[in-house]
């Protein structure tokens, strides 16, 4: 974090802002700023809004560092003087067959890996896949999932046993949504224990079951 920011203050801040006193900074000037980098990108592209963005908050700690140490008054408004309409963006998907083909493949390199030491991996990725598209979790809630947000329940509709995750759209809230998946389950889930994959329970959940019972997920 602290080197991306040198790097900021290094290749773009300074050399504009160099001469200017902290008090000089104001919001005209950050606009002028912005300008200057839309004009002058990286092999003449303008940098990404995000890049931007990130440039103007690090000018934003050192002008609120100014003002702890009483340089300044106050930190101008870098807010830009008005919003554009950003580009919209869709989150890539697999079609139907693309998945299909997708999860075929990791079950066949679950069964046969390139090497014996990678059949565990190969095993965890497969798992990995399917608990992702049964239960529909963001990876960072995947990345966050624990034994104690799983629970076996039976699903009164199919009288199935099925697991069910409760996931957090943040670090804080651990009760947003519940994702529901049919599982086949394996012994060392239903019975408490890590017998085929040793994995603590303070630790992020990773895959103690097999592939789903769904008929369209194998």
């Amino acid at each position: 974090y602290v080197a991306h920011h040198r790097r900021r203050l290094d290749n773009y801040l300074v050399p504009f802002f160099g001469n200017k006193a902290l008090a000089e900074i104001t919001a005209g000037l950050a606009q002028d700023y912005r300008m200057h980098r839309m004009k002058n990108g990286w092999r003449g592209k303008p940098p990404a809004r995000s890049t931007l963005h990130q440039e103007i908050v690090c000018l934003r700690q050192v002008l609120k560092y100014g003002q702890r140490h009483g340089w300044i008054e106050s930190v101008p408004n870098l807010t830009p003087p008005y919003k554009t309409s950003g580009m919209i963006t869709h989150r890539a998907w697999f079609s139907p067959e693309e998945y299909k083909r997708f999860y075929r493949a990791t079950r066949e390199r679950a069964k046969n890996p390139l090497k014996e030491r990678w059949r565990t991996a190969s095993e965890n990725l497969h798992d990995y896949v399917l608990s992702m598209v049964n239960t529909g979790l963001r990876p960072d809630e995947a990345l966050r999932l624990e034994y104690r947000d799983v629970a076996v329940v039976a699903d009164d509709a199919t009288d199935e046993t099925i697991l069910e995750t409760r996931c957090a759209a943040s670090a804080v809230s651990v009760t947003a949504r519940v994702c529901r998946a049919r599982f086949t389950l394996s012994n060392a889930f239903k019975n408490g224990t890590t017998e085929s994959r040793q994995i603590g329970c303070s630790q992020n959940f990773r895959s103690s079951f097999s592939t789903p019972s769904s008929t369209n997920l194998r």
